[in-house]
Protein backbone atom coordinates (compact mmCIF):
# COMPACT_ATOMS: atom_id res chain seq x y z
CA UNK A 1 0.00 0.00 0.00
CA UNK A 2 1.69 3.16 -1.19
CA UNK A 3 1.05 6.84 -0.55
CA UNK A 4 0.35 8.62 -3.84
CA UNK A 5 -0.25 12.06 -2.37
CA UNK A 6 -0.33 13.72 1.05
CA UNK A 7 -0.73 17.23 2.43
CA UNK A 8 -2.02 18.77 5.64
CA UNK A 9 -5.63 17.79 4.88
CA UNK A 10 -5.71 14.57 2.83
CA UNK A 11 -3.87 11.32 2.12
CA UNK A 12 -4.30 9.38 -1.13
CA UNK A 13 -3.42 5.67 -0.97
CA UNK A 14 -2.96 3.02 -3.65
CA UNK A 15 -4.79 0.05 -2.10
CA UNK A 16 -3.84 -3.44 -3.15
CA UNK A 17 -6.44 -6.10 -3.97
CA UNK A 18 -7.39 -8.19 -0.94
CA UNK A 19 -6.85 -5.43 1.61
CA UNK A 20 -10.11 -4.18 3.16
CA UNK A 21 -10.63 -0.44 2.92
CA UNK A 22 -11.97 -0.29 6.48
CA UNK A 23 -11.96 -2.78 9.38
CA UNK A 24 -14.19 -5.84 9.07
CA UNK A 25 -16.51 -6.28 12.03
CA UNK A 26 -15.42 -9.20 14.22
CA UNK A 27 -12.09 -9.60 12.43
CA UNK A 28 -8.56 -8.47 13.25
CA UNK A 29 -7.59 -8.38 9.55
CA UNK A 30 -5.59 -5.20 8.81
CA UNK A 31 -7.29 -2.58 6.67
CA UNK A 32 -6.13 0.44 4.71
CA UNK A 33 -7.64 2.66 7.41
CA UNK A 34 -5.96 0.83 10.30
CA UNK A 35 -2.55 0.80 8.62
CA UNK A 36 -2.79 4.49 7.75
CA UNK A 37 -4.05 5.37 11.24
CA UNK A 38 -1.05 3.65 12.78
CA UNK A 39 1.33 5.55 10.52
CA UNK A 40 -0.33 8.93 11.08
CA UNK A 41 -0.52 8.30 14.80
CA UNK A 42 3.26 8.55 14.95
CA UNK A 43 2.85 12.16 13.75
CA UNK A 44 -0.11 12.79 16.06
CA UNK A 45 -2.49 12.90 13.12
CA UNK A 46 -5.70 10.98 12.38
CA UNK A 47 -7.30 9.31 9.36
CA UNK A 48 -10.97 9.86 8.53
CA UNK A 49 -12.81 7.67 6.02
CA UNK A 50 -14.20 9.54 3.00
CA UNK A 51 -15.32 6.63 0.80
CA UNK A 52 -14.64 2.92 0.22
CA UNK A 53 -13.75 0.52 -2.58
CA UNK A 54 -14.28 -3.23 -2.61
CA UNK A 55 -11.84 -5.43 -0.71
CA UNK A 56 -10.76 -7.44 -3.77
CA UNK A 57 -10.38 -4.36 -5.94
CA UNK A 58 -7.13 -2.45 -6.24
CA UNK A 59 -7.15 1.30 -6.58
CA UNK A 60 -7.09 4.67 -4.90
CA UNK A 61 -8.52 5.50 -1.50
CA UNK A 62 -8.90 9.05 -0.26
CA UNK A 63 -8.68 9.80 3.47
CA UNK A 64 -9.00 13.10 5.30
CA UNK A 65 -6.88 14.17 8.26
CA UNK A 66 -9.50 16.32 9.96
CA UNK A 67 -13.24 16.05 10.49
CA UNK A 68 -13.78 19.34 8.69
CA UNK A 69 -11.99 18.15 5.53
CA UNK A 70 -13.73 14.77 5.78
CA UNK A 71 -17.15 16.42 5.85
CA UNK A 72 -16.30 18.66 2.88
CA UNK A 73 -15.14 15.69 0.79
CA UNK A 74 -18.06 13.47 1.78
CA UNK A 75 -20.47 16.17 0.60
CA UNK A 76 -18.81 16.03 -2.81
CA UNK A 77 -19.16 12.26 -3.02
CA UNK A 78 -22.80 12.46 -1.95
CA UNK A 79 -23.39 15.01 -4.70
CA UNK A 80 -21.56 12.72 -7.20
CA UNK A 81 -19.30 15.61 -8.18
CA UNK A 82 -15.93 13.75 -8.15
CA UNK A 83 -15.05 12.09 -11.44
CA UNK A 84 -14.52 8.39 -10.76
CA UNK A 85 -13.14 6.25 -13.56
CA UNK A 86 -12.28 2.56 -13.52
CA UNK A 87 -10.80 -0.07 -15.81
CA UNK A 88 -12.48 -3.47 -15.67
CA UNK A 89 -12.45 -6.70 -17.65
CA UNK A 90 -15.93 -8.08 -18.36
CA UNK A 91 -16.91 -11.34 -19.98
CA UNK A 92 -17.91 -11.51 -23.62
CA UNK A 93 -17.98 -8.84 -26.32
CA UNK A 94 -20.06 -5.70 -25.84
CA UNK A 95 -22.13 -4.69 -28.86
CA UNK A 96 -21.92 -0.95 -28.20
CA UNK A 97 -18.54 0.76 -28.12
CA UNK A 98 -19.98 3.35 -25.72
CA UNK A 99 -23.16 3.22 -23.67
CA UNK A 100 -24.91 4.26 -20.47
CA UNK A 101 -26.29 1.62 -18.11
CA UNK A 102 -29.16 2.51 -15.78
CA UNK A 103 -30.60 0.09 -13.24
CA UNK A 104 -32.42 0.26 -9.93
CA UNK A 105 -30.78 -1.68 -7.11
CA UNK A 106 -32.25 -2.88 -3.84
CA UNK A 107 -29.80 -3.76 -1.09
CA UNK A 108 -30.43 -7.09 0.61
CA UNK A 109 -27.90 -7.64 3.39
CA UNK A 110 -24.46 -7.61 1.75
CA UNK A 111 -25.88 -7.97 -1.76
CA UNK A 112 -27.33 -5.59 -4.31
CA UNK A 113 -30.27 -6.97 -6.29
CA UNK A 114 -31.73 -5.67 -9.54
CA UNK A 115 -35.14 -4.16 -8.99
CA UNK A 116 -37.66 -1.84 -10.68
CA UNK A 117 -37.96 1.91 -10.83
CA UNK A 118 -41.27 1.65 -8.96
CA UNK A 119 -39.55 -0.05 -6.00
CA UNK A 120 -39.39 2.61 -3.28
CA UNK A 121 -36.57 0.74 -1.53
CA UNK A 122 -34.41 0.69 -4.68
CA UNK A 123 -31.79 3.28 -5.61
CA UNK A 124 -30.97 4.46 -9.12
CA UNK A 125 -27.60 3.25 -10.43
CA UNK A 126 -26.03 4.83 -13.51
CA UNK A 127 -22.67 4.39 -15.20
CA UNK A 128 -21.12 5.11 -18.58
CA UNK A 129 -18.62 2.88 -20.29
CA UNK A 130 -16.43 2.81 -23.36
CA UNK A 131 -14.63 -0.18 -24.83
CA UNK A 132 -10.85 0.09 -24.52
CA UNK A 133 -10.06 -3.10 -26.42
CA UNK A 134 -11.43 -6.61 -27.02
CA UNK A 135 -9.75 -9.59 -25.34
CA UNK A 136 -10.15 -13.31 -25.84
CA UNK A 137 -13.64 -14.05 -24.54
CA UNK A 138 -13.73 -10.73 -22.70
CA UNK A 139 -13.58 -6.95 -23.08
CA UNK A 140 -11.52 -4.28 -21.35
CA UNK A 141 -13.80 -1.33 -20.55
CA UNK A 142 -13.33 2.11 -19.06
CA UNK A 143 -16.16 2.90 -16.66
CA UNK A 144 -17.25 6.25 -15.27
CA UNK A 145 -19.60 6.15 -12.30
CA UNK A 146 -22.43 8.66 -12.32
CA UNK A 147 -23.80 7.32 -9.04
CA UNK A 148 -21.77 5.39 -6.49
CA UNK A 149 -23.63 2.43 -4.98
CA UNK A 150 -22.01 -0.57 -3.33
CA UNK A 151 -20.78 -3.13 -5.91
CA UNK A 152 -22.43 -1.05 -8.63
CA UNK A 153 -20.12 -1.89 -11.52
CA UNK A 154 -20.25 -5.61 -10.81
CA UNK A 155 -24.03 -5.68 -10.44
CA UNK A 156 -24.78 -3.62 -13.54
CA UNK A 157 -22.50 -5.49 -15.91
CA UNK A 158 -23.77 -8.80 -14.56
CA UNK A 159 -27.28 -7.50 -15.15
CA UNK A 160 -26.60 -7.04 -18.87
CA UNK A 161 -24.98 -10.46 -19.22
CA UNK A 162 -21.33 -9.37 -19.02
CA UNK A 163 -20.16 -10.04 -15.44
CA UNK A 164 -16.79 -8.76 -14.31
CA UNK A 165 -14.14 -11.43 -14.80
CA UNK A 166 -13.28 -13.14 -11.52
CA UNK A 167 -16.32 -11.80 -9.65
CA UNK A 168 -17.69 -14.60 -7.49
CA UNK A 169 -20.44 -12.56 -5.90
CA UNK A 170 -22.53 -11.49 -8.87
CA UNK A 171 -21.35 -13.76 -11.68
CA UNK A 172 -23.84 -15.95 -13.50
CA UNK A 173 -23.57 -19.74 -13.31
CA UNK A 174 -22.30 -19.89 -16.89
CA UNK A 175 -19.53 -17.34 -16.42
CA UNK A 176 -17.04 -19.17 -14.22
CA UNK A 177 -14.59 -20.28 -16.91
CA UNK A 178 -11.08 -19.10 -17.67
CA UNK A 179 -10.04 -18.60 -21.27
CA UNK A 180 -6.56 -19.15 -22.71
CA UNK A 181 -4.82 -20.50 -25.82
CA UNK A 182 -3.44 -24.02 -25.85
CA UNK A 183 0.38 -23.93 -26.10
CA UNK A 184 0.28 -26.86 -28.53
CA UNK A 185 -2.72 -26.15 -30.78
CA UNK A 186 -3.20 -22.42 -30.34
CA UNK A 187 -6.95 -22.97 -30.00
CA UNK A 188 -8.95 -21.36 -27.18
CA UNK A 189 -9.35 -23.59 -24.14
CA UNK A 190 -11.13 -23.26 -20.83
CA UNK A 191 -10.74 -24.00 -17.15
CA UNK A 192 -13.15 -24.11 -14.26
CA UNK A 193 -12.14 -21.12 -12.18
CA UNK A 194 -12.33 -17.43 -13.03
CA UNK A 195 -9.76 -14.70 -13.49
CA UNK A 196 -9.50 -12.04 -10.91
CA UNK A 197 -10.48 -8.72 -12.39
CA UNK A 198 -7.79 -6.07 -12.42
CA UNK A 199 -8.66 -2.44 -11.93
CA UNK A 200 -6.60 0.68 -11.65
CA UNK A 201 -7.79 4.07 -10.69
CA UNK A 202 -5.62 7.12 -10.48
CA UNK A 203 -6.15 10.48 -8.95
CA UNK A 204 -6.13 14.03 -10.18
CA UNK A 205 -6.54 16.18 -7.13
CA UNK A 206 -7.22 19.83 -7.90
CA UNK A 207 -6.17 21.95 -4.99
CA UNK A 208 -8.13 25.17 -4.71
CA UNK A 209 -5.59 26.73 -2.43
CA UNK A 210 -2.50 26.20 -4.59
CA UNK A 211 -4.23 25.84 -7.99
CA UNK A 212 -2.11 22.82 -8.83
CA UNK A 213 -3.06 19.39 -10.14
CA UNK A 214 -1.65 15.92 -9.65
CA UNK A 215 -2.35 12.83 -11.72
CA UNK A 216 -1.00 9.28 -11.65
CA UNK A 217 -1.79 6.34 -13.98
CA UNK A 218 -4.69 5.89 -16.35
CA UNK A 219 -7.91 6.70 -14.49
CA UNK A 220 -8.73 9.54 -12.16
CA UNK A 221 -10.82 11.34 -9.65
CA UNK A 222 -11.15 15.06 -9.77
CA UNK A 223 -11.81 16.29 -6.26
CA UNK A 224 -11.82 19.90 -5.09
CA UNK A 225 -11.74 21.17 -1.53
Amino acid sequence: MGVLYEDDAIVVLDKRAGLPAVPIRGSDTPSAWSLLSAALGLKRQRAFVVHRIDRFTSGILLFAKTERDRDALVRQFLAHSPIREYLAVVRGRLNAKEATLVHHLRREGMFQELSRESDRAAERAELRYSVERPLMGATLVRVRLITGLQNQIRVQFSGVGHPVVGDRKYRSAASSGRYFRSPTTGWPSGASRGWRCTRRISNSCIRDREKRSRSTASCRWIVSR
